[in-house]
């Protein structure tokens, strides 16, 4: 695994006091999307697949909503389907290599081959020659791939052998193309496909990349074509390119109670006054709109549809004629749209928004490439405040004794009741023995913080309970008594975060998810690693903050008159434990007693996990469970009846 400092050579030189507090980001080599995915996946039906090669056209564009790639077209999960990864994709979604298996965790067993992306067997009989194209790109908003790390594209013959017929290298060590850069796809000018022993009707191609094999070193395929009449990257196609546009000006999401106050107070400055729109022509020629529509739906106990209006404007010749290229268009919402938030679901304390944009295109080439001319997206108005998309791109980290925080405004006098930290798992790295205090300041952050968390441990809880986007929740609490401590939180600034404070470096340092596609959410990055806090940007000595080095840290406030679950303690799902069983000792030395009060013991199934969520031992459930080979700390007991499957969750401590 490599670890990228690609903060910029500036932190390293320009601090001297503290030297050895530096600022770090790491690969993130688990995807909980994908974990999740996959577990879902496991209980359906496999599709039946066609026993002979499908017909041409052949095309994917990877505009849908699954982390895997479309079982109609692809014969594996191995790669991860997403908007977030790459830069300025071709049309909205791409495949992306990524290291990690179809479950979202590393391979392992060091450098080899890694992700495959395989078509479905394909009818190429005949003696005409076929056409191969595509878009391809390094790195994206990622991590970037090694001197070794290789993409291969390979062609199977009508003997049932693979044969490499293009493979692409790029090393990001050349002083022309530093760690900072940003590179842009590149077209694959049509591969013809001519030999007789590829032209056969049980033809495969695949990509695969050979990569460390324990997540990073991406690459970014989009936008395959295979067919049999010859093809240029002339296409006749629209496409959007990403997802809608925030409803908020500067937050990702606002407690609904918040937003609602302010709207009440006639203080509408939080809702966006128009739509920013990005659409690729993927001809030389214009290509004409037929239709579009921009449309918001309020989903609360049912859905109502808020706005429905035109996304282009048709009396605007560049939107109703689209030229070549990429195209951005900012176009105002018409009406009152405050008054949906005013008016609607003022009881409830939960509303999610989705967003629609859509469009139809005068002579679309093909039916095929229909599905990037429509995105969506859906806003969680909950009781928290976040700057970003649910999605970390990378992490960041400070070194021994370094502080990090977040600055927020809050527009309602409220209590701040948890910090909500979305930690990415970072296989090979063990965080068990790395704490951090977690931090809550008042107006301004040179004055005491109003609370402090000491020795916190990251806790990796979304292996056995289904968490909010992966992130671990810490209800604020009394550090002695573990009595509730809800902070009073006035309108106006605040800030949380955190302090590394047992001595690491870099890769043991505690991680925290950094969302690149919020690049306007770094102004709200503060850092202390020489006793003085400092805006982020502030630290890129005479050079404005690169572009992979924007976006928004993944650490959230919580508010309300309610705590949420907290991850240390794990709420049970839907067996009722205290009535089911007890548990005993706890804290414990290594043996634990476990008396079921109802039923017998073969009809369940114990499952025991550390604070980096893996799972450390299994078995059939009995009176007693033995702990005594693992090291002291907090693990979580998950019980499973296995013939109805409902499970709850039990907090243990071992001591010795």
């Amino acid at each position: 695994m490599r670890f990228l400092f690609t903060l910029g050579l500036a932190f390293f030189i320009s601090f001297t006091v503290q030297a050895q507090v530096q600022i770090g980001q790491t690969v993130i080599n688990y995807n909980p999307k994908v974990a999740k995915a996959a577990k879902e996946l496991a209980k359906q039906p496999a599709r039946a697949r066609a026993q002979k090669g499908a017909a041409l056209p052949f095309f994917d564009d990877f505009a849908y909503a699954s982390p895997f790639p479309d079982d109609a077209l692809w014969m594996e999960n191995l790669v991860f389907i997403n908007n977030t990864l790459a830069y300025d994709p071709v049309s909205i979604g791409v495949a992306t290599f990524d290291g990690l298996d179809g479950t979202g965790s590393p391979y392992g067993g060091g450098f080899g081959s890694s992700d495959t992306l395989t078509s479905i067997p394909l009818d190429l009989s005949g003696s005409n020659p076929k056409y191969l194209s595509y878009y391809v790109q390094p790195k994206g908003l990622g991590d970037a791939p090694g001197d070794r790390d290789t993409l291969l594209l390979e062609f199977k013959s009508s003997d049932g052998n693979w044969e490499k017929i293009k493979s692409y290298n790029t090393t990001f060590v050349d002083p022309l193309f530093p760690p900072d850069s940003i590179t842009v796809f590149e077209y694959v000018q049509p591969i013809v496909i001519e030999d007789s022993k590829f032209l056969h009707d049980d033809f495969q191609f695949r990509f695969r990349n050979y990569s460390s094999r324990s997540g990073g070193d991406l690459w970014h395929i989009d936008y395959v074509r295979l067919e049999d009449t010859e093809i240029t990257q002339n296409t006749a196609d629209l496409a959007f390119t990403r997802l809608p546009s925030n409803i908020l000006q500067d937050y990702s999401s606002i407690p609904w109670q918040h937003l609602q106050t302010e709207i009440e107070n006639d203080n509408d400055f939080l809702l966006i006054e128009s739509m920013d729109i990005e659409i690729a022509n993927l001809s030389t020629n214009q290509i004409g709109i037929a239709g579009s529509s921009f449309l918001v739906n309020g989903i609360g106990d049912n859905v109502v549809l808020f706005k429905e209006q035109l996304l282009l404007n048709p009396n605007n010749a560049m939107q109703s004629n689209i030229t070549s290229g990429r195209n951005n268009f900012t176009n105002p919402i018409i009406g009152e749209y405050a008054t949906f938030f005013e008016n609607e679901f003022r009881a409830l304390e939960n509303v999610q928004v989705k967003v629609d944009y859509s469009f139809e295109q005068d002579n679309a080439e093909s039916a095929l490439t229909q599905r990037n001319n429509q995105v969506s997206r859906t806003f969680d108005l909950g009781n928290y405040y976040a700057y970003d998309d649910n999605s970390a791109e990378s992490t960041i980290n400070v070194g021994t004794g370094g502080q990090v925080a977040v600055k927020f405004t809050n527009f309602k006098e409220d209590l701040l009741q948890a910090i909500r930290i979305q930690f990415p798992r970072i296989f090979g790295v063990d965080l068990s023995n790395s704490n951090i205090t977690l931090k809550v300041w008042l107006d301004d952050l040179n004055t005491e913080p109003v609370f402090e968390a000491p020795f916190t441990n990251p806790l990796f809880v979304d292996e056995f309970v289904d968490t909010l986007q992966a992130f671990t929740t810490y209800v604020l609490k009394d550090n002695f008594t573990d009595e509730l401590t809800p902070v009073l939180l006035p309108k106006g600034d605040f800030y949380i975060g955190w302090q590394q404070v047992t001595t690491c470096n870099n890769q043991f340092c505690v991680p925290v998810g950094f969302d690149r596609n919020t690049p306007a959410a770094t102004e709200t990055i503060f850092v202390n690693i020489d006793g003085n806090w400092n805006a982020l940007s502030d630290l890129f000595i005479n050079v404005d903050v690169p572009p992979s080095q924007m976006g928004a840290l993944m650490i959230r406030p919580v508010v309300g008159s309610e705590p949420p679950n907290d991850s240390e303690t794990v709420s049970t799902t839907s067996l009722d434990l205290p009535q089911l069983l007890n548990v005993f000792p706890n804290p414990t030395t290594g043996e634990v007693n476990i008396q079921l009060f109802d039923g017998n013991y073969q009809d369940y199934q114990i499952r025991v996990f550390n604070t980096l969520g893996q799972q450390v031992k299994t078995q059939t459930l009995s009176p007693e469970l033995h702990l005594n080979e693992q090291t002291p700390g907090i693990y979580f007991l998950q019980f499973i009846n296995t013939k109805t499957l409902a499970a709850g969750n039990y907090k243990l401590v071992l001591k010795r």
